[in-house]
């Protein structure tokens, strides 16, 4: 069973909790080509035509365009309970029912940013 961890996400005063899981296979990346997190779209509350970033996405099923942000603040809880902040940009997509609304990259992982300690 893979790994939960809490994400908190602010964006235009709201804030998204909700749990992610660490995708190996989740390479999407934003123009400087910095990892970005994928956020079920059915948690966002708002207009997602109007989002600012746009990304180009390939999966097996086809090409796509996803719509993103950039969160005032992005918070993921470590395993030892501490919070540490990330900087990555957030992209809607729909996930699906799943026990995860979000799929961190793999890269927070390479990182061991979110391990013991």
């Amino acid at each position: 069973q893979e790994q939960m961890y809490l994400l908190k996400i602010e964006y235009e005063g709201k804030t998204i909790e909700t749990y992610g899981f660490i995708d190996t296979g989740n390479k999407l990346c934003d123009a400087k080509g910095k990892a970005v997190i994928l956020l079920e779209r059915s948690l966002f509350q708002g207009e997602t035509d109007r989002l600012p970033l746009v990304f180009h996405c390939e999966t097996v099923s086809g090409k796509s365009l996803l719509r993103g942000f950039k969160p005032e603040k992005l918070l993921l809880q470590k395993d030892n309970g501490n919070w540490i902040s990330l900087s990555n940009a957030v992209v809607l997509a729909d996930i699906g029912k799943a026990a995860y609304s979000a799929i961190l990259p793999a890269q927070i992982n390479a990182f061991g940013i979110i391990f013991k300690g």
